[in-house]
């Protein structure tokens, strides 16, 4: 019988280490997954030094999946964006600074974007994506952080502008964060 317990402990113990594990991840870890294939976009102005799009986001449309698209698509190497609209299937992140890790945050039910803000640099050559969302729940309480994932339900809309001048970024072992760096230039 106290065998019996003690594996029933240890297996608890064990599920409650792979749950409390899961409820975090790394920021190099914050990738795009799911599918943005119904994206539209449009240029709507242009200068030498920047240029500004609207995106349109569809039904099932991914919203990391698109903005990271859009930027690897366009060969971003600086740029800013925001967005408003609806989304479900939320998930994210709050920084736990000791951790160096996102505390993973989901939403049960559809929400609405009050404010999606980000801006994107260059890291290795490669875009990089920083979004930060603000969200409200049909009670009207909101929250937000780091933008995991979403997906939009029935559209959301982007304002992008992209520079000509670049912006690197590197990874910051303090924070565990990649971050702007402009020492080097």
């Amino acid at each position: 019988m106290k065998i019996q317990t003690l594996v029933i402990s240890l297996t608890l113990l064990a599920t409650s280490a792979a749950v409390n594990a899961a409820d975090y991840i790394k920021p190099s870890d914050v990738k795009p997954y799911g599918e943005a294939s119904s994206v539209q976009e449009r240029l709507v102005s242009s200068s030498e030094t920047e240029k500004t799009y609207a995106l349109i986001l569809r039904e099932g449309d991914d919203v990391y999946t698109a903005l990271n698209d859009f930027a690897v698509r366009h060969k971003v190497v600086g740029g800013r964006f925001t967005a408003i609209g609806a989304v479900k299937d939320v998930k994210v992140g709050w920084l736990d600074r000791q951790r160096k890790e996102y505390k993973v945050i989901a939403a049960g039910q559809q929400v609405e974007i009050i404010a999606l803000t980000g801006d994107v640099g260059e890291v290795n050559g490669t875009p990089a994506v920083h979004a930060h969302v603000v969200l409200s729940r049909d009670d009207g309480s909101v929250w937000g952080g780091h933008l995991m994932h979403a997906v939009t339900s029935p559209t959301v809309e982007v304002i992008f502008t992209t520079y000509n001048t670049p912006m690197p970024k590197m990874f910051d072992d303090e924070s565990g964060m990649t971050l702007f760096n402009f020492q080097n230039l």
